[in-house]
């Protein structure tokens, strides 16, 4: 008898052994599954994100592009005002301003070239002076001398206006006031008020530009 009941508990002992370790087995099982489950969370909560940015990113470009190409429109509609220009100068003026935002030596974006040609327009410059050099010139003399684009653009048509000088001979000028400027102490607001005070006269006496 005491040996049958020694025989039980050695086979009870055993198997409760045994289901310990299947216990232990399924809890790491289950442990397994449940970082499996984090990951697969986390993951799908970083693609979702991912998922979001992308579609804010693509929704601020398009809400940017959409808005310059407003301005643009709107750019080209205030110098058809100033200008009164017909429909075939405005397509004329559409191609100058896109050929100056793609100019590798010009840095400007096709609303700012927009802009300049509009002050050049208001300073009383014909479309033809404008698309015969004078809108590159004034964007270059920007550029060379740090000036804004409405100091250029004054600048610019006085320049021509006082010493006759013709639109596509611009750069030429603008290689004069920038090595000017350059050398000398001078910002390009007092080049201008210089020019605005004795340039007049000194054209008038016979002095050139040069």
């Amino acid at each position: 008898m005491a040996t049958e009941i020694a025989s039980l508990y050695a086979r009870v002992g055993a198997d409760i052994s045994s289901f310990q370790r299947d216990m232990k087995r399924v809890k790491g099982d289950l442990s397994d599954a449940e970082k499996t489950a984090a990951a697969f969370g986390n993951a799908l909560k970083l693609a979702v994100g991912v998922g979001v940015a992308a579609m804010g990113a693509l929704a601020v470009g398009i809400g940017s592009s959409v808005k310059a190409a407003g301005s643009m429109e709107q750019q080209v509609a205030n110098i058809a005002a100033v200008m009164k220009l017909t429909s075939g100068e405005v397509e004329a003026l559409n191609k100058l301003i896109l050929d100056l935002g793609i100019d590798p030596k010009l840095k400007v974006s096709a609303v700012e070239a927009a802009q300049a040609i509009e002050m050049l327009g208001r300073n009383g410059l014909t479309m033809t002076e404008i698309m015969d050099g004078a809108a590159r010139s004034t964007i270059l003399l920007a550029n060379s001398t740090g000036a804004d684009l409405a100091t250029a653009a004054d600048l610019a048509t006085d320049v021509m206006a006082m010493f006759n000088i013709a639109a596509n001979d611009m750069d030429r000028a603008v290689d004069g006031i920038t090595g000017t400027i350059t050398s000398s102490k001078f910002s390009i607001n007092d080049y201008r008020l210089a020019m605005a005070q004795a340039g007049g006269v000194a054209s008038s006496v016979g002095v050139s530009f040069d």
